[in-house]
């Protein structure tokens, strides 16, 4: 379990490095083996789709400066740009519940 853990940082690292200038190409797809296709998650992870762009800024701002603690969200956040952020934010914001 813990192998399978430290892979998904280095899934997130690789597709970040394979990413387009703002680091978004393959992102949401990333995020889809935890938070579910299109954002909405079938398991214990919460779903992204419900939320606004606003909401889902604040959280990846909040995971990445340590202000809400998370089990791998913490390190994935820390690897992301504004940009990247603002990407993510307006993707999963965008999506239907």
């Amino acid at each position: 379990m813990k192998a399978a853990l430290l892979s998904i940082p280095a899934l997130f690292l690789a597709a970040a490095a394979n990413s387009d200038d703002i680091g978004f190409s393959g992102m949401p797809e990333m995020c889809a083996s935890c938070h579910g296709r299109d954002g909405a998650s079938s398991g214990s992870m919460p779903s992204l789709a419900p939320l606004d762009e606003e909401s889902v800024r604040l959280l990846l701002e909040a995971y990445r400066s340590g202000e809400i603690e998370g089990t791998i969200m913490n390190r994935i956040a820390r690897g992301l740009t504004d940009a990247e952020i603002a990407s993510l934010a307006e993707y999963f914001g965008e999506l239907e519940e």
